[in-house]
């Protein structure tokens, strides 16, 4: 996760903040207040930090100088629910967390028992399944886009749109190449949607058109770990290495460890 002063990243052995300005690597361990050092997932509201594990989630101040200002989130948060609404009794749904995005109003937390929804004004937690429209429980990776928010499944992906409430799901029947879904991420009107076995879906919402691209057009490989857009290319991360896709020209490169046959 970048901005424009630190860099974050996570590793199964904690997390590192490396300050764009001073120049300074920062470590967070379990010591610090981090709830595990295998770390998921990293987002940023503008204000805090967002960090998942496989033991709940840590936030912590952006710009914070101290390396124990964590709040830590978990299932067991002891909550009186006899004298709150539901809404207002409802936690984390599990602590091994698997992904998160998060805007200045929510923090969408993906598991594999659904979403868990954290109202940020409010302090406040709900969780969200397939009984309120998700394709699936467990969820691959969320992507804010304004007021829609996208989730990838095992089944799919599903769209909630927050100014209309209104959920909808995409699948292999509407054009998407996979309903095994890892990444998304928006490009404007765009949406691009990683599968694990079957390339990239770019999905334009507005013309309710797709277009599939695999090791066919260029791709290093059919199965997608991550996706990053930028505003000439479109990165992915591969089991075969990285691969650009240049917006302008249409034109594939490959970056490997060596440019062996084996390779591609």
């Amino acid at each position: 996760m970048v901005d424009d002063q630190y860099v974050w990243v996570g590793t199964r052995d904690g997390a590192n903040r490396f300050d764009k300005l001073a120049l300074r690597w920062d470590q967070y361990k379990t010591g610090q207040g981090l709830p595990a050092n295998n770390v998921t997932s990293v987002s940023n509201d503008g204000n805090n930090i967002w960090v998942g594990t496989n033991s709940g989630i840590g936030k912590y101040p952006r710009t914070s100088d101290d390396l124990n200002a964590w709040i830590a989130y978990t299932s067991g948060t002891e909550i009186q629910p006899a004298s709150v609404s539901k809404e207002f009794a409802e936690s984390l749904v599990t602590d091994e967390i698997w992904c998160i995005a998060s805007s200045k109003k929510n923090v969408w937390v993906g598991t594999r028992r659904g979403v868990s929804k954290y109202d940020i004004g409010k302090d406040t937690w709900k969780t969200i399944t397939t009984k309120d429209g998700l394709a699936s429980d467990e969820i691959s990776c969320i992507a804010i886009d304004g007021e829609r928010v996208w989730f990838g499944t095992d089944r799919g992906a599903t769209v909630y749109n927050e100014g209309t409430e209104a959920w909808t799901s995409y699948t292999t029947q509407d054009g998407l190449a996979s309903n095994k879904v890892t990444s998304i991420d928006v490009d404007g009107t765009e949406v691009w949607i990683g599968t694990y076995n079957a390339g990239v879906s770019r999905f334009d919402p507005s013309a309710n058109s797709w277009i599939t691209y695999t090791r066919e057009e260029g791709l290093a490989h059919n199965g997608i770990l991550s996706i990053s857009v930028g505003d000439t290319y479109v990165w992915f991360g591969t089991y075969r290495g990285l691969s650009r896709f240049d917006k302008h020209t249409g034109i594939w490169t490959t970056f490997t460890e060596s440019y062996g046959p084996e390779d591609l």
